[in-house]
């Protein structure tokens, strides 16, 4: 009779076949498209972003010029 600590099949559930996230070898340049891929999801990313980037700028340079105004002794008009 063996011993069952030394028989690693029955330590749990086999493992399955490895398919995350491509079933198959995908060539490098389609590596994002995915089960959950959708045609969208990249123009809504970069439509995002643009609008996170201008709006952050606008953040920094008003942030910016406040604080030149205040110790300069500028008005802020």
């Amino acid at each position: 009779m063996a011993d069952p600590v030394s028989r690693p099949e029955q330590w749990g559930p086999p493992a399955p076949a490895w398919s995350f996230p491509h079933p198959r070898p995908t060539p490098y340049h389609l590596m994002l498209r995915t089960w959950s891929y959708s045609w969208w999801r990249p123009v809504v990313g970069i439509l995002v972003a643009v609008v996170a980037f201008f709006i952050g700028a606008s953040l920094v340079f008003f942030g910016v010029a406040a604080l030149y105004a205040l110790f300069q002794g500028g008005t802020w008009v």
